[in-house]
């Protein structure tokens, strides 16, 4: 799916330098997981699912930006691929509302401001709060996988 739906990639490990035992790796990312204080999380084999979103957490928190998540690991030979998708379906519709409600009406009061000045505004506000979200949370979710294997 397209910015900023979902995201999905697959890590792929030297088996050598990781656990090699795939269950032992599930363990610990479902740890790491419930640590995080995902919301639900469900194990079947080497699949997880879980789900974050917004909820009472610490703003830095992995999963906040998050609504649902899938990881499987494989082991192929010498490697352990860790396939995931994430998506971002509740962040986004909660920053398009928070846009909406609190950055439009503001704009439309400042009657100087043209339609345009006030579209690039609204694009730009929501650039920040999504975009920036979005890429964080994508540069460390795979390092927040890395951190729950080595465990």
């Amino acid at each position: 799916m397209p910015f900023p739906i979902s995201y999905s990639n697959t890590l792929i490990l030297n088996r050598k330098k990781y656990q090699t035992d795939p269950d032992a790796i599930v363990r610990n990312v479902l740890v790491c997981l419930q640590v995080a204080e995902a919301s639900k999380v469900n194990s079947d084999g080497n699949r997880i699912s879980f789900k974050g979103g917004v909820r009472f957490v610490n703003s830095f928190n992995i999963l906040l930006p998050i609504t649902s998540g899938r990881i499987t690991v494989n082991v192929v030979g010498d490697e352990i691929h860790i396939q995931f998708l994430i998506k971002f379906t509740q962040f986004l519709t909660l920053a398009v509302t928070t846009i909406g409600v609190f950055f439009i009406p503001i704009l439309l009061i400042k009657t100087e401001l043209n339609l345009m000045k006030i579209v690039v505004i609204i694009f730009f506000c929501w650039l920040w709060i999504c975009g920036t979200n979005y890429l964080v949370t994508v540069l460390r979710f795979p390092r927040f996988l890395k951190k729950c294997i080595r465990q």
